[in-house]
């Protein structure tokens, strides 16, 4: 192998330590904000951690339009209205 085609090779080797690297530390932080026990967060892989927060944000959005419907409007004595959430 030749001395070029060798660093091409170590730079290419470290650019994907650096990105799994990142790629990790992205993971650890989103488990952090996943409202779960701290005592499961270190027995999730990867592709767990990407399923729960998938499955959290379509709750909590599906939440948040429900709780927008629920708007309750009143008047009050001297016909102002009112919304309550």
């Amino acid at each position: 192998m030749t001395p070029e085609r060798e660093r091409r090779r170590i730079m290419s080797c470290e650019a994907a330590r650096a990105r799994r690297r990142a790629e990790s530390q992205v993971l650890i932080d989103m488990s952090q904000l996943l409202p779960l026990p701290s005592s499961l967060r270190p027995q999730l892989d990867k592709p767990s951690i990407i399923r729960l927060t998938i499955s959290y944000l379509r709750i909590h959005t599906l939440l948040s339009g429900f709780a927008d419907r629920q708007t309750w409007e009143r008047r009050d004595e001297e016909g102002e209205r009112d919304t309550w959430e």
